[in-house]
């Protein structure tokens, strides 16, 4: 037999049990609901077993005075499904887009409906942070490029639509679910409110020997029925209580049925009572008590037991019970030491975090390196566990805040960087005109001095936006290879044609050697000389063996028999003005060759005057005439010297 629920304190006694039938021949068609009475299975745990028997005047509750010893209701325990609670346990902080999927694919298998809500939020936080900073880098990414923002336009990638199809299916399949489970207690109100009236017609009816059967089905029925709104489950509760101890109050003679279907009740509680000690073995706590809601739940539907096996029935499914609270009470305790340890290492790296908010500097790389120090720390942020709920928004916000305006930094930085590459830009394009302009002069190697100069100012103007940074490079490429091939198509020109006057200089220098070896002709030695000096540039790589071949030629020619002093030293002046003719300093050689001829002249006109000095003071003596006759002989060949180096210097002069 079941009877109404009463909510009773943790010391509460069993009292003394009045089933006398003289209060059952009231009024009848009036439940009058008792405020004791206690509510159907709800979300929470309900630790209050049945009662065994009420006083009733008809339809009327009157407080029960018999119960099985009543449970003491303690803090609701939310169920935990163990996949919710391995969901709850991840660190979302770490987690990227494919990690976030995986997880939300499990979430769609938590049977609670009710446990998606908080890792649901936890998901799609976490999601929310990345999908920003991912947008916020492609859209500094386009603004690099030399974008407006108000033209970006981000696509969503095909990890972002599948996360977004997934929170939006979760949240409507959690919507459709508690609209249906609005529908079903509404119908269970419907059904429940019928088998009321058939408990009614029942208990007014004759009685039968197949009473006691069809109240079993009616109270079969109302177990498998399910839960009603609310704000109807006291009233329910109560009126089908009072009208099962109604019958078997006018049913007394089936008192020993009542008997044997207690000791049933009891078999069924001593089998919960082993259950939820058997929750000692359970690892995860939040199952564990998910386990005993469920046991709790039953416990009350199962009914009374016999009087004299209540309290101690009671007392052991009590005691199994409270090594669990126990538990859960460690288990909070633990993870209320764990946010405020947190807590700690939260503030810390707030601290941490704000000798960056004044970093500054006009250098790329080192806000790359702070970025990454920064990022790094966010991690760290990210990789601690929660905190208490009252400090989390304020927490948060400071870390969050501060970040933020660390960004704000670098992208005022970057705004100003992007100004200057703009103007660097300007002052390039200024200089691809100025190459376009100048590719195609004749004068080679002026021009290749300015494209040097134009690269030189290229080289110091700095970056360009990174949109135009290859093309206006490239540009200006164009021009300078242009002119460069141009250079170098012309100087294979000349290549040729200085290794064919190699080739003709050493034919000229095998003649000279050829002409210097047989009957020497002087003017055909000059004519071959003044071939050479007019044959022009060698091969850079054969100037050395040319100038060797010359002078071996000359060498020669200048040790040929026959060949006279005046002749030797004219073809000696020719030989030295011919080198001179091809060299870079011909100019500067010929001017000192010169000098040096003047100087011989001066040289000797001094000899010339020492000697008329010297003569002076020997004119008195004996010997005069002997040393006047030498002084005379020297003069004349003194004199001739000089004649001879006046012709080399108006013969260099003709020739320069």
């Amino acid at each position: 037999m079941e009877t109404i629920n009463e909510v009773q304190s943790e010391d509460s006694k069993p009292q003394a049990v009045n089933t006398t039938a003289e209060t059952s021949s009231h009024q009848e068609n009036t439940a009058v609901i008792n405020d004791t009475a206690a509510n159907e299975p709800t979300e929470e745990i309900l630790e209050t077993p049945s009662n065994e028997a009420t006083d009733t005047k008809e339809d009327t509750v009157v407080n029960s005075t018999t119960t099985d010893t009543p449970i003491v209701k303690e803090e609701a325990i939310p169920n935990i499904d163990p996949i919710a609670e391995e969901l709850n346990q991840l660190k979302y902080g770490d987690l990227g887009k494919a990690e976030l999927i995986k997880a939300l694919k499990k979430l769609d298998t938590v049977s609670d409906i009710k446990e998606i809500d908080p890792i649901l939020k936890k998901i799609k936080e976490r999601f929310d942070r990345l999908f920003a900073s991912e947008r916020a880098n492609a859209l500094k990414d386009f603004q690099e490029e030399g974008n407006a923002a108000k033209d970006f336009e981000y696509k969503n990638s095909e990890e972002d639509s599948t996360i977004f199809n997934e929170i939006s299916r979760l949240r409507k399949k959690k919507t459709e679910y508690f609209a249906a489970l609005e529908q079903q207690k509404e119908s269970n109100l419907k059904k429940k409110k019928a088998l009321i009236e058939d408990l009614r017609l029942l208990v007014e009816g004759e009685e039968s020997s197949a009473s006691m059967d069809s109240l079993k089905k009616i109270r079969e029925a109302w177990r498998s029925i399910g839960p009603v709104p609310s704000q109807h489950n006291t009233e329910l509760w109560a009126s089908f209580n009072a009208l099962i101890d109604r019958f078997y109050n006018y049913r007394s003679i089936h008192f020993e049925l009542k008997e044997l279907d207690r000791k049933k009740n009891l078999a069924q509680k001593m089998q919960l009572c082993e259950k939820v000690e058997a929750l000692e073995q359970v690892e995860s706590v939040p199952e564990a008590v998910k386990l005993l809601n469920d046991y709790h739940d039953e416990f009350k539907h199962i009914g009374p037991v016999p009087k004299e096996v209540q309290e101690a029935t009671w007392e052991r499914f009590k005691t199994a019970s409270d090594k669990v609270y126990d538990r859960r009470k460690v288990y909070y305790e633990e993870q209320k030491l764990a946010s405020e340890q947190n807590l700690v290492k939260k503030k810390e790296i707030i601290e941490k975090v704000k000798p960056y908010l004044e970093f500054n500097s006009d250098r790329i790389k080192e806000w790359n390196t702070k970025t990454k120090e920064v990022q790094a720390i966010q991690k760290e942020w990210e990789a601690i566990g929660f905190v208490p709920k009252e400090v989390a928004q304020e927490i948060n916000k400071k870390f969050w805040d501060s970040l933020k305006q660390f960004f704000k930094n670098k992208s005022d930085f970057f705004k100003e960087l992007d100004k200057e590459r703009s103007q660097n830009l300007e002052k390039k394009k200024e200089l691809v005109a100025e190459a376009e302009k100048i590719r195609e002069n004749e004068d080679f190697n002026k021009t290749a001095d300015q494209f040097k100069a134009l690269q030189a100012k290229w080289k110091e103007i700095g970056p360009v936006p990174d949109k135009f940074r290859e093309s206006i490079y490239a540009e200006f490429r164009v021009h300078c290879d242009h002119f460069f091939n141009r250079r170098r198509d012309q100087r294979n020109e000349q290549e040729k044609e200085f290794v064919q006057n190699f080739e003709d200089k050493k034919a000229v220098c095998a003649a000279i050697e050829q002409l210097a070896e047989g009957e020497l002709n002087l003017d055909k030695a000059v004519e071959l000389m003044e071939k050479h000096a007019a044959i022009g540039f060698v091969p850079r790589s054969n100037i050395k063996e040319a100038r060797i071949l010359f002078e071996n030629a000359t060498t020669k020619l200048l040790q040929a028999e026959g060949l006279n002093k005046e002749d030797k030293e004219e073809l000696n002046v020719r030989i030295q003005m011919s080198k001179y003719q091809n060299s870079p300093d011909g100019k500067q050689r010929v001017d000192r060759l010169i000098q040096t001829l003047r100087n011989k002249i001066s040289s000797i006109e001094n000899d010339i005057a020492n000697m008329d000095n010297n003569l002076s003071y020997f004119a008195r003596s004996s010997n005069f005439p002997k040393l006047k006759a030498e002084f005379d002989e020297k003069k004349v060949v003194a004199n001739k010297e000089i004649k001879s180096l006046r012709q080399q210097i108006k013969l260099v002069r003709g020739l320069s």
